[in-house]
């Protein structure tokens, strides 16, 4: 719930883990504004968290579309 703003947001997301979810929320909410610089930066690793396969190697990164910002108004 954002009172301040008069919204609230839900979402589903099907893959049967959390860290979709976790990577849409927070850009949703940053795309309504709700983070300033400081805590965007302090959040950068929910946002884009680092993807690792089974030999612990960097194999990428999760992040929200970037037609997100075009969809939430």
């Amino acid at each position: 719930m954002l009172p301040g703003l008069g919204l609230g947001v839900a979402l589903k997301i099907d893959d049967g883990t959390t860290r979709a979810s976790e990577v849409v929320m927070a850009a949703i909410l940053d795309v309504l504004g709700v983070f300033d610089a400081p805590l965007r930066k302090s959040l950068h690793a929910v946002m884009e968290p680092t993807v690792f396969n089974a030999a612990g190697d960097n194999v990428g990164v999760v992040r929200a579309s970037s037609t997100l910002s075009e969809n939430v108004s």
